[in-house]
């Protein structure tokens, strides 16, 4: 504990008796220069510039938006198998179907976050999604699958596209 004389019988906190030399910094300092300022400034001047080099955003704008598509088709298909039951609820297809939801929502992130990787992420995308769309393929007689297989093709293509973009 401090000399009490040091500190005039007042307890000063501990950031303070050990830079007792230093003025105290300012609980609102850190509103005040806007930490989120900072970081914007970070991705902008450092992360951004850096990417692979898409000069057409709305190729890339595009690919998000059936990644997204496709992840919530996907997810609430499996919701429709799991209700229907029978060959609907075959462990190997509700879990590629899950797969394809998940893959979708990794490469629509990275796309978003201007990833220098996204092409990697885009040509497994395009791969997992040809596969769900077969397996959804296979209940030709269902207006939910057939939807679900559309759009998993739909998302496979525009994945293509992104991953043969240099």
């Amino acid at each position: 504990m401090p000399d009490q004389a040091a500190t005039n019988g007042l307890r000063v906190p501990l950031r303070h008796r050990l830079c007792a030399n230093r003025a105290p910094i300012p609980r609102n300092r850190w509103r005040r220069f806007g930490t989120g300022r900072r970081i914007i400034h970070f991705l902008r001047n450092s992360i951004v510039p850096q990417m692979s080099g898409h000069s057409d955003t709305h190729d890339m704008q595009s690919c998000i938006d059936a990644c997204t598509s496709c992840h919530q088709m996907c997810t609430h298909t499996v919701h429709h198998c799991l209700d229907k039951g029978g060959k609907h609820a075959d462990s190997m297809h509700i879990t590629l179907m899950l797969d394809c939801a998940q893959i979708c929502a990794t490469s629509a992130d990275f796309l978003t976050r201007h990833s220098a990787h996204h092409q990697a992420t885009c040509r497994v995308c395009a791969e997992v999604c040809e596969a769900c769309a077969k397996s959804c393929d296979a209940f030709g007689d269902d207006k939910m699958m057939r939807k679900c297989a559309d759009e998993c093709r739909r998302c496979a293509a525009s994945c293509r596209t992104m991953a043969t973009m240099s």
